[in-house]
C-alpha cells in the first residue's frame, strides 16, 4: 500500500493550499511523489511522523527549492498546526 494513500484527504488539501500560496499547486503530484520516494529509499525518515509533519516540511524545502520560499509560519498556518523547526529539517537531511 502507498505511504500518501493512507494519510487524510484533508491532509493533501492542506498541503495544495499550501502549495497555492507559493503559486506551485500544480506540483502537488511532485510532492507527493517525493514522499513516496523517500518511503521506498530510506522509510525510517517518515517514521513515527504524522502525515502534516511530513507534508508541511517537505512543502517548506519543496517552495524554497523553487525560488518562492514560504515561512514556516504560512506553512504552519495553511495546515492548522503550530510552528516546529523538525519538521523542515527532516527534508533538509534528506537532500530535498
Amino acid at each position: 500500500m502507498s505511504v500518501v494513500k493512507r494519510f487524510p484527504k484533508e491532509r493533501i488539501e492542506q498541503a495544495r493550499k499550501a502549495l497555492a500560496m507559493a503559486a506551485l499547486e500544480d506540483r502537488l503530484d511532485e510532492v507527493l511523489g517525493l514522499v513516496e520516494k523517500a518511503y521506498r529509499e530510506k522509510p525510517w525518515l517518515l517514521s513515527g511522523r504524522t502525515a502534516a509533519g511530513i507534508l508541511s516540511g517537505l512543502i517548506y524545502a519543496f517552495t524554497r527549492r523553487y525560488g518562492v520560499p514560504l515561512t514556516q509560519f504560512e506553512v504552519a498556518m495553511a495546515f492548522d498546526m503550530t510552528v516546529r523547526k523538525s519538521y523542515h529539517n527532516i527534508w533538509e537531511k534528506a537532500g530535498v
